[in-house]
């Protein structure tokens, strides 16, 4: 029976170590800011309304290039945002997320556009955006 309990309390002993100083313990939140980047513009666009959703709030969007303006509506883990300017293809908002290790997990998608004329696009279907660190 010495033997038994013996060989339990080195078992036991063994998978504490295997768990390491991490066993356990959740990895802490890394805040900070993630980009949305547009992939293709409609020549002549000059504004887009963009939802974002995500694992995590989004608490501040700011436009990523001198020339836009920006007007944001955030809500628990989304966000619908105008953007306003001479729309062109790379980064468009800086959103600031509670752990940019999570930024696969947030979404980006253009719902409406128009162009200089204020002019609606008929289709959202030719706009692409990515969400990266």
């Amino acid at each position: 029976m010495k033997t038994l309990t013996c060989s339990a309390a080195l078992l036991a002993a063994a998978l504490l170590a295997a768990c390491g100083e991490s066993g356990g313990t959740p990895a802490q939140a890394s805040p900070g800011v993630l980009t949305v980047s547009l992939a293709a513009p409609v020549a002549g666009d000059r504004a887009l309304v963009i939802a974002i959703t995500g694992p995590g709030q989004v608490s501040e969007v700011q436009p990523a290039v001198p020339g836009y303006t920006a007007f944001a509506r955030t809500q628990g883990t989304g966000a619908r945002v105008a953007v306003m300017g001479a729309i062109a293809a790379g980064p468009v908002l800086r959103i600031t997320v509670p752990d940019v290790r999570q930024a696969k997990q947030y979404q980006a998608a253009v719902v409406d556009a128009a162009d200089g004329g204020n002019t609606a696009r008929a289709s959202m279907a030719a706009y692409s955006l990515t969400v990266s660190r």
